[in-house]
């Protein structure tokens, strides 16, 4: 089985110059499949936080499936459960309007819900550290470190 990886670049991490949104170079990778784009450009300490909200959120409910969602554009990664450790992984679009999601690339694709979240928090933790010693000022940063605590704690019980 292939590793899920979250790929990202911060080296050219900045605040977008009007709003203080993180823009960073960020996509997914599994196996053959690169998504939405190599060096896809988003914002990511929204991007990060939303992820890890989205985790957290799923594992307090009964729901049978999940979405991370990129903020700039309309793409989005759907997990739908196959049982308590494993989740099918389809990559589409989501309509922000009608909360539709369109598939691009089938769930033929197997991710285990540990390793989501590993990655996830490792991804976390190198923004959080870099938006420190960049001294980052955005309003979006506490929402991610907030999160990515909270996601760490459901880490720890897994």
């Amino acid at each position: 089985m292939p590793d899920f990886k979250i790929k990202y670049d911060l080296r050219e991490f900045r605040l977008s110059k009007y709003q203080e949104k993180g823009i960073a170079r960020v996509w997914v990778e599994f196996g053959d499949v690169v998504f939405p784009e190599k060096d896809w450009q988003d914002f990511i300490l929204i991007v990060m936080s939303e992820w890890s909200a989205s985790i957290i959120n799923f594992s307090n409910s009964t729901d049978k499936e999940f979405f991370l969602r990129f903020v700039d554009g309309d793409y989005a990664l759907k997990f739908s459960k196959k049982d308590t450790s494993f989740y099918y992984l389809s990559f589409g679009r989501w309509d922000m309007f009608s909360g539709e999601f369109e598939m691009m690339i089938e769930d033929k694709f197997i991710v285990s819900i540990k390793k989501l979240i590993k990655t996830i928090s490792q991804v976390n933790n190198e923004v959080i550290s870099v938006s420190s010693k960049n001294s980052v000022k955005s309003n979006y940063l506490p929402s991610l470190v907030k999160w990515a605590n909270q996601l760490k704690k459901l880490e720890e019980k897994l």
